[in-house]
């Protein structure tokens, strides 16, 4: 019962963890695209200022302003998906430390004291009736 909840929460985290590799990549890349644009239109505004020596008019300096704006958002997003990666990573590593270690036969005995739990709920309940499962077993057997 416990290797099988190991199992599960080790699946449950690799999942998580893919998900947020998946999303750290689109995320870099649409930053990525922000900062190529931005890069692109700061050195058109360099270049139309060296060429009529003074500063670029009001229409370039604003969609300059926007494309920043863009970026910073961008690069924001970014990192925070950087971080929420670094965190999946480390609570995979974190939880991959307990694989192959031996457990204590406590957990054994909790494991079927749970089990015989739920077959007494079970009948007590009327969903689980163990004559046919004790005949199933017995014409299976012999």
């Amino acid at each position: 019962m416990i290797a099988l909840l190991y199992g599960l929460v080790t699946s449950w985290i690799v999942f998580l963890r893919k998900l947020a590799a998946c999303k750290h990549n689109r995320v870099k890349n649409v930053y990525e695209t922000a900062n190529d644009a931005f890069i692109k239109v700061e050195q058109e505004c360099k270049l139309h200022e060296v060429a009529f020596g003074g500063p670029a008019d009001y229409h370039a300096q604003m969609r300059l302003l926007r494309l920043f704006d863009e970026k910073e958002k961008a690069r924001t997003a970014w990192l925070r998906a950087h971080r929420k990666l670094a965190d999946r990573k480390r609570m995979e590593r974190r939880l991959r430390k307990f694989n192959g270690r031996k457990l204590p036969y406590t957990f054994g005995l909790i494991d079927m004291a749970f089990l015989f739990k739920l077959i007494d709920v079970g009948r007590e309940f009327g969903y689980l009736n163990l004559a046919t499962i004790v005949d199933s077993v017995k014409s299976w057997i012999g």
